[in-house]
């Protein structure tokens, strides 16, 4: 093995850790996951902007480790993109659960078996591989707007429910509680979470290895 290729074979260990522990909680939760609060068995887990944000870091982070298995060194600029916006929709689920799910509905409640790993650990791995592995200014400032994509669909997906069946009995449609205090609030809360992912991944940009 040539020693120019370790590094990258070192990263791609790591990146495949992480999809491991994001998938592999989600499958948990799937098939095993106590009925708690932003927690369900069985498919209707998918709901959750947690589960989807973990499902796509985990898939992503795949592929990006099958990059550096095959022996290159570099990832393709696509996927580079995938990976910045992956890493900063899981910190938009770390970020709510810390300043707003957690307070409110209560951090054991958060962190309660697979939750541990989707709305803490997850996240946090993966935002170390990024800072810590890819280069910086591979993604353009122009570039990095489509990483928005993901949390602007679910966004837009979550309040056209609302608006055409309503909250649902007992807030089935709205249950991260964002149209609690009205509509235009919730839009708000909405405007306010792709500023937060914006900002994250300016951030991870900006503070990427050299």
């Amino acid at each position: 093995m040539k020693a120019s290729k370790k590094p990258r074979l070192a990263v791609s260990v790591f990146d495949l850790i992480v999809a491991v522990l994001a998938i592999g909680s989600w499958v948990w939760m799937l098939l095993f996951s106590p009925r708690v609060v932003f927690s369900s068995v069985g498919l209707g887990s998918l709901k959750y902007y947690t589960v989807l944000s973990n499902l796509f870091t985990g898939f992503v982070f795949i592929c990006c480790a099958a990059v550096g298995f095959s022996g290159k060194e570099t990832l393709p600029k696509t996927l580079q993109l995938l990976k910045l916006s992956a890493v900063s929709c899981v910190l938009v689920t770390f970020t709510v659960v810390m300043i707003f799910l957690g307070p409110v509905f209560g951090f054991d409640l958060m962190f309660l078996g697979a939750n541990l790993v989707l709305h803490l650990i997850a996240p946090l791995l993966a935002c170390l591989s990024y800072l810590l592995f890819e280069k910086r200014g591979v993604v353009s400032l122009k570039a990095s707007f489509f990483g928005l994509i993901p949390t602007f669909l679910y966004g837009l997906g979550y309040l056209s429910n609302i608006l055409i069946n309503g909250v649902g009995e007992n807030r089935a449609n709205d249950f991260y509680y964002f149209v609690y205090w009205g509509f235009p609030v919730g839009l708000g809360i909405f405007v306010g979470i792709l500023a937060m992912n914006f900002a994250f991944i300016q951030l991870l940009r900006r503070f990427s290895r050299k």
